[in-house]
């Protein structure tokens, strides 16, 4: 078995690693000069230039993510190959946290009660939801991976800082931000959501 590994950074490393321990795999690395990201909704963009070369012209049976920054490109390049993939419909949600929530509510999975502010005026509009600050709120980028910019904020002025500090700055991909999304936090067994 052949396998393409997109940006195996950080654990992707180890990934790498314990499929070479296999005699009956051959791997090969590939590392993004620009993380491919699709934007709010999918859309017809590609990889770059020299991943989809290596890709189509490398007999691969299987193209995964070596990190947060290879998700999109491994399953668009998977999808696009004919090879086991994600459902390319719901790419943007593997990616967007608004995105993951809906899935996940569409599911049926409980789910933490979000927001979605592209604004301080939008932020204003909800402050008075944020009623459940005592448990803490996490405020991330919608778009982004790790813990890029994710603050808990137990106070109204540290929300209005985080989402301060996010709005209109890039992400660890350098994508603008743009939209903030909170989640309040709930304590199961003292661990936080």
């Amino acid at each position: 078995m052949k396998i393409l590994v997109v940006d195996p950074t950080s654990s992707g490393k180890d990934l790498v690693g314990a499929l070479r321990t296999r005699p009956d795999v051959q791997v090969d690395e590939h590392y993004q000069d620009h993380p491919f990201e699709v934007g709010s909704y999918p859309t017809d963009d590609r990889p770059e230039r020299a991943l989809l070369n290596r890709a189509t012209t490398g007999g691969y049976d299987a193209v995964v993510a070596g990190s947060e920054s290879g998700v999109t490109a491994a399953d668009w390049l998977a999808h696009w190959m004919g090879l086991p993939s994600n459902d390319p419909e719901l790419l943007w949600h593997r990616r967007n946290k608004k995105g993951m929530v809906d899935a996940a509510a569409r599911a049926g999975l409980s789910t933490p009660k979000t927001w979605t502010v592209s604004s301080f005026s939008d932020l204003a509009a909800i402050t008075d939801q944020l009623t459940e600050l005592r448990h803490g709120v996490v405020i991330k980028p919608l778009g982004s991976g790790g813990s890029d910019s994710c603050f808990i904020c137990r106070t109204p002025a540290e929300v209005a800082s985080a989402v301060g500090r996010i709005l209109g700055s890039t992400n660890l991909f350098g994508a603008l931000k743009g939209l903030s999304s909170f989640r309040l936090c709930r304590t199961f067994g003292g661990a936080m959501c």
